[in-house]
């Protein structure tokens, strides 16, 4: 088939210009969404397919979209991203449009010096881009789902008949006051969000540095005892508290604000540059909200949201809310404890702390005029500022909850069984020396004994592939490097 006649071909199969151009922008949005075709890709048969409808109708009827974001809103499903220049050293964001903006103004104290940090490379392109998700439009998606808005209905109906530990059941879904005293999450249209903040590694654990020898000898010492390099990227997601659990933690209900450039974390308040746009969201849903037509309200319905809690890892929670860390001498983000008295279990004299003093010393090490001052208040006061206390309801006490996953995969048994000596005395048996061990032990020795077996086993594999590979190398040597002879005479 020729070039020429392709165009006549697909006008036959789709029957005329505009319902090719229709079934065309369809089909590419289908791979785009579902294939995960990238952008580029998507843009580049955009073009192509534009070129064939223009072989047909040199003056189409109707304009074809060449970028499949219009593509998208074309179909009434697109995303609203903002696209945020970020520092590549101090995080801080700026306006991607304004060219002014080749090096970071960024001050970390008053009368500190600038960042400095060069933005745009030599065709004044950002180095570094964070894109954000706007709240409003994916609440404008998420609540006009039938299930939703039936699920939402049903646990607003009777909090009594939730299941017990459920947080909706919790004192702290009616700690959320406003101006007038009422709870705010009993209201009507009144949403409670949960934030997560984590990093991951998108390289998983591959080691860098490998000499090129051969491919299977390095993947073979990759899966046996490199741990990888370090790469980070962060999440920032937050989950909607009204649903049961059962719908709460589905991907497809969870709102994902933005992915943390890498391939370093943000380190100390570096965060609260990406959690800043957050916050304002947060603070204009809560204070104003927004009317979004339901299934069950075609007329629209005013909904108005609230961060709840923030569950993290610990150092995750720590750099968000704000608190020291575990090592510090003000440790524990609950109670003025400090790691002299860790050891104390008096735990009627161990003082809670007060969120609004929190908060206080907080913004103090926002205003500190240098970092003598935001050390002194870190130390004496365990806190520094976290934007997240631009949210005047938010307790930075209450709502920094404990991880659970972790907490339940390991910390507890670690600290019952072997910090307070806890165990089950049916489960215990006397070792031929008079020690009392416990089936626990027995499997924790059991476990030992195979990990010391693999790690020898891993070792003498090592050197097999290490002298292998030295073998191979010899041997190129001797054919890529052997003295050429010289011609006849």
């Amino acid at each position: 088939m020729s070039p020429r006649s392709l165009p006549n071909v697909i006008l036959i199969l789709f029957g005329d210009v505009l319902a090719s151009q229709g079934l065309v922008l369809l089909l590419i949005t289908f791979l785009h969404c579902s294939a995960r075709i990238s952008r580029n890709l998507a843009n580049q048969l955009l073009s192509i397919f534009n070129i064939m409808f223009l072989a047909l109708s040199p003056q189409p009827h109707h304009s074809f979209p060449l970028d499949v974001r219009t593509a998208l809103r074309h179909f009434g499903i697109e995303t609203d991203f903002t696209r945020h220049g970020c520092c590549p050293k101090c995080f801080g964001l700026y306006n991607i449009k304004d060219p002014t903006k080749i090096s970071c103004s960024y001050r970390a104290l008053p009368n500190g010096r600038p960042c400095g940090a060069k933005l745009r490379d030599k065709v004044n392109r950002p180095l570094r881009f964070f894109s954000t998700q706007s709240l409003e439009t994916w609440l404008s998606r998420f609540l006009k789902r039938p299930e939703i808005d039936a699920a939402l209905n049903e646990t607003s109906a009777d909090t009594s008949s939730l299941p017990y530990g459920d947080i909706r059941r919790s004192p702290l879904w009616r700690v959320i006051r406003k101006e007038d005293g009422q709870i705010f999450l009993e209201g009507p249209g009144r949403l409670a969000f949960s934030l997560y903040v984590d990093w991951f590694n998108p390289l998983g654990n591959k080691a860098a540095g490998e000499p090129n020898l051969i491919p299977s000898v390095v993947v073979l010492r990759l899966y046996i005892s490199r741990s990888g390099k370090k790469v980070s990227f962060g999440t920032i997601a937050l989950f909607c508290l009204n649903l049961p659990p059962s719908l709460r933690n589905k991907h497809e209900n969870i709102f994902l604000f933005g992915i943390m450039p890498g391939p370093t974390e943000p380190s100390l308040e570096q965060i609260n540059h990406l959690l800043r746009p957050l916050v304002k969201q947060l603070l204009y849903h809560y204070e104003v909200g927004i009317t979004i037509p339901t299934p069950t309200s075609p007329d629209g319905q005013l909904f108005q949201s609230a961060l709840l809690t923030l569950v993290s890892d610990l150092p995750a929670s720590r750099k968000t809310a704000g608190f020291a860390s575990h090592s510090a001498t003000h440790f524990c983000p609950n109670c003025d404890l400090t790691l002299h008295d860790i050891g104390s279990l008096d735990f009627e004299g161990w003082e809670r702390r007060s969120w609004r003093e929190q908060k206080l010393w907080a913004r103090e090490s926002r205003h500190a005029q240098n970092k003598a001052e935001k050390d002194d208040i870190l130390k004496e006061r365990g806190m520094r500022y976290s934007v997240l206390n631009e949210l005047p309801y938010w307790d930075p006490i209450k709502m920094n909850l404990l991880d659970t996953m972790h907490l339940l995969s390991g910390l507890l048994k670690y600290h019952a069984e072997k910090l307070l000596n806890l165990r089950d005395e049916a489960k215990s048996t006397k070792r031929g020396d008079g020690t009392v061990s416990s089936s626990e032990d027995e499997d924790e020795d059991q476990d030992d004994r195979e990990i010391g077996e693999g790690a020898d086993e891993n070792a003498e594999i090592e050197e097999e592939l290490r002298g292998l590979a030295e073998e191979m190398e010899r041997a190129r040597t001797r054919i890529f490097l052997r003295p050429t002879r010289a011609p006849p005479s």
